[in-house]
C-alpha cells in the first residue's frame, strides 16, 4: 500500500481484487448472452426451414413462425 492508503487506512489489494471480480463477472454475463443470442439464432433458423407439415405436427401455423423469426435474438 502507499503511504497515503495506509494513512486512510485504505486496503488497495482488496479494491483491486473487487474490481478485478466485477469486471470479470460483466465479462462472463456479456459472453453467456452472446451465446445465448446465438443459439436462438439458430433454433429460428431452423424453424424458419420447417415445412407446413411439421409446423402442424408441432401445433404451430406461419404465422407463429413469422412472428417468432421476426424478433430480436435479445428477446426470448
Amino acid at each position: 500500500m502507499t503511504s497515503v492508503a495506509m494513512e486512510c487506512g485504505v486496503d488497495l489489494r482488496g479494491a483491486w481484487r473487487a474490481a478485478f471480480a466485477a469486471v470479470g463477472a460483466a465479462l462472463s454475463a456479456s459472453v453467456m448472452a452472446l451465446v445465448l443470442w446465438q443459439e436462438r439464432a439458430q433454433a429460428r433458423a431452423r424453424l424458419e426451414r420447417l415445412d407446413e407439415a411439421a409446423l402442424k405436427d408441432m401445433g404451430l401455423t406461419s404465422a407463429d413462425v413469422s412472428r417468432e423469426i421476426e424478433k430480436p435474438v435479445w428477446r426470448g
